[in-house]
């Protein structure tokens, strides 16, 4: 063989190369841009082009059962139209004022399933009658998981959780459970809770610390009807302390008299609900979670679980959230690397909550943009 041939064989031989090394990337890079063209439509008008419809089928989409420890729970399958080989998929978990069939959840599922990602989005019990805290759901989440483990369409080591609120927390506590810690690929979630107590805090005194300082910060209202559902729930007061208190959140006062009629436990409720004295207020929020309340909460804080994290998380948070204090993912991604855990955070000026709503200078908006894309690339390598 002569040298010419030798020389045409070697530069052949590195181009395939230089081919398969770059492929991967180059694949998460354009499923990545893809994914979050899907939102264009959110950050600009509903006539902006979305890619993803004209260039991938649709996906096929299943209404599958799944039996978990706390029983039969209704799910839905989002497969990808080439389901030839194993599949990398994703557990979604979305928030509580999320409906299961909602666009937003069933535009991000089928985005999912579109760039050839198996996404399951389980039907957990608390989220159907707007709960949090509720037993067993934990369950149904490393059951969603393992469900996936178990399919032939599914690679089951590139299985991970995406998630958004507090589905994130969810999704990190469930992450943590030694029956699939092991096995979890990574954790999506934007803008989680790490601690369920400092969340209530942060609703029913307006204020977060951050920093070494106090923020003020105004909830919004889901946030603080979730917040007053689960400690009305966890007192377990009489029916009439209940009635007397539901009115009441009407006009966020009580008749004259009505506050008299409550029991000692739904005078201590009301008071935090309308927050009057921030002394008071934290006074009788700590008495509520060293007490009645401690189980509950330490069982659906990730800050009571990550210890036995593995996956590594992507977290993103919008820096001006009024769903879930910014000092939230902060604390989380803080405490995740004081453990040595594996942990990619952003946070983003261009999200509002859990969607890039937010309008920005030219500038500062393609820094933002980069941010996350940034963010979802590397997650997306993760299942690549």
């Amino acid at each position: 063989m002569n040298k010419k041939r030798i020389f045409i064989l070697i530069f052949l031989v590195s181009c395939v190369l230089l081919i398969l090394l770059f492929l991967k990337p180059l694949r998460a890079a354009v499923k990545t841009t893809l994914l979050l063209s899907e939102y264009s439509q959110v950050i600009f008008d509903k006539h902006s082009p979305r890619p993803l419809l004209f260039l991938t089928k649709a996906p096929n989409v299943k209404k599958i059962t799944i039996n978990t420890e706390k029983g039969p729970m209704d799910a839905d399958l989002y497969l990808p139209a080439n389901i030839s080989g194993r599949k990398s998929a994703v557990v979604y978990v979305f928030g509580i004022t999320d409906t299961f069939y909602g666009p937003r959840l069933v535009q991000s599922a089928e985005a999912m399933a579109r760039i050839g990602v198996v996404t399951l989005v389980p039907h957990l019990s608390n989220f159907v009658y707007r709960r949090l805290i509720e037993d067993g759901v934990i369950d149904q989440l490393t059951d969603s998981f393992r469900y996936l483990e178990k399919q032939n369409f599914v690679d089951s080591k590139k299985i991970g959780f995406v998630s958004f609120c507090v589905g994130g927390s969810l999704a990190l506590i469930a992450s943590s459970d030694p029956k699939i810690a092991g096995q979890v690929n990574f954790v999506g979630a934007i803008s989680p809770y790490y601690d369920l107590t400092s969340l209530e805090k942060a609703v029913f005194t307006n204020r977060y610390r951050l920093n070494n300082k106090d923020i003020t910060w105004t909830p919004n209202i889901q946030t603080l009807g979730v917040s007053r559902r689960e400690i009305l729930s966890l007192s377990l007061l009489p029916i009439i302390d209940r009635m007397i208190i539901l009115n009441g959140f009407r006009t966020n006062k009580l008749p004259a008299g009505q506050f008299n009629k409550l029991s000692t436990r739904g005078k201590m409720d009301w008071q935090i609900f309308t927050f009057k004295d921030r002394v008071l207020t934290d006074r009788l929020l700590d008495e509520f979670f060293h007490g009645i309340g401690k189980e509950a909460h330490d069982s659906f804080s990730p800050s009571k679980h990550i210890d036995g994290l593995k996956a590594p998380v992507f977290l993103t948070t919008a820096t001006g959230d009024k769903y879930i204090p910014l000092s939230e993912s902060d604390q989380l991604a803080q405490a995740l690397q004081e453990r040595n855990k594996e942990v990619h955070f952003t946070r983003s000026g261009i999200l509002d909550h859990t969607l890039p709503t937010k309008k920005l200078p030219p500038t500062t908006f393609l820094i933002e943009v980069v941010k996350i894309w940034i963010l979802v690339y590397d997650m997306v390598m993760r299942i690549s």
